[in-house]
């Protein structure tokens, strides 16, 4: 019987305002439902990572991530490069990494479509992109992004705003103050030298529909988008905020979009504000981006009554 281990962020939004309380209970209940013996524990963002390093040691054969972008991040970037095979729960405000992977949005489905996938053994190789040896799964940011998710984060704890009220504005906030980076972009023996107020690396299908993106081909063929921003004027910086809101970006305007597979960014600061799957961190410079493929085996959800392996994602190495 396969042991699975369920790590739900104790903090996440959508566990504390439940109105039930009972999402642990319910995983609980589908997954043994599927004859598959089940460890669902709430864990602080500080230990997901260490929990889910010691799920091997544990005896699990299978760990499940519930909460947000950031959780599933932080639960998946632990077993990169072994053989443990992950899942993602919806249990998040985007959920796009289980969008990527077609997984149900809600949560009983997700939990049962999962199980089917556990049970079937049907799961994959994914390509993971990291950026100096760090893994990250949707995408990467800098520029005024992370000075945004900054002060967002800081209104939420402070005055318990909700995401979209402190997402304005911080918005508001950060461009009294436009961040402008000055970097040299390497793709092999090529430097690139631009002034940008946002540099935006790409590696999820879904979050580039979100700013209004449908070109996915980069991805299908292993790499990731990268995106910088034409330098601008505050205003025409907020014109290009809310089309993004509204999903009407034009990549071939408003930014220099290229599609790559390894890259390097050099700043003039020793260290770099970054936003990493909507998380805010600082890394040295200069900022290595490379793909590593089969890097994640992931479970493959599965519909009820589901015969054979399903197809997987176009962007996974076989």
């Amino acid at each position: 019987m396969p042991r699975v281990l369920v790590l739900l962020n104790s903090a996440a939004r959508a566990l504390e305002q439940s109105s039930t309380q009972d999402e642990a209970t319910r995983i609980r209940q589908v997954l043994e439902a599927h004859q598959l013996d089940t460890d669902v524990r709430h864990v602080t963002g500080e230990e997901l990572t260490e929990v889910a390093k010691s799920a091997r040691h544990e005896g699990f054969d299978v760990v499940l991530a519930g909460g947000g972008d950031g959780t599933i991040s932080a639960v998946a970037a632990a077993l990169v490069g072994t053989d443990m095979p992950f899942g993602a729960l919806p249990l998040g405000t985007l959920n796009h990494f289980s969008k990527d992977r077609q997984t149900p949005q809600d949560l009983d489905e997700a939990v049962g479509a999962l199980a089917r996938g556990v049970v079937a053994g049907d799961t994959s190789n994914l390509a993971v992109t990291v950026v100096n040896d760090r893994p990250f799964l949707l995408s990467l940011a800098i520029g005024f992004y992370p000075q945004v998710v900054k002060h967002r984060d800081a209104q939420r704890r402070s005055r318990g705003r909700g995401k979209w009220t402190a997402m304005l504005i911080a918005m508001a906030k950060t461009f009294k103050r436009l961040p402008l980076v000055r970097l040299n972009l390497r793709v092999g023996d090529d430097v690139m030298r631009r002034t940008t107020p946002l540099l935006f690396i790409c590696t999820s299908p879904t979050e580039l529909n979100v700013f209004g993106i449908d070109d996915a081909g980069c991805l299908q063929r292993g790499g990731f988008n990268l995106f910088v921003a034409h330098r601008m004027s505050r205003l025409r910086l907020v014109w290009l905020s809310i089309r993004s809101v509204c999903r009407r970006l034009k990549p071939a305007r408003d930014f220099q979009a290229m599609c790559l597979s390894d890259c390097i960014i050099e700043t003039r600061r020793p260290v770099v504000r970054v936003a990493l799957d909507g998380e805010v961190t600082e890394l040295q410079s200069p900022l290595h981006i490379r793909v590593i493929p089969t890097a994640l085996r992931v479970v493959t959800p599965r519909p009820p009554h589901a015969t054979g392996a399903l197809p997987t994602h176009a962007a996974e190495s076989p």
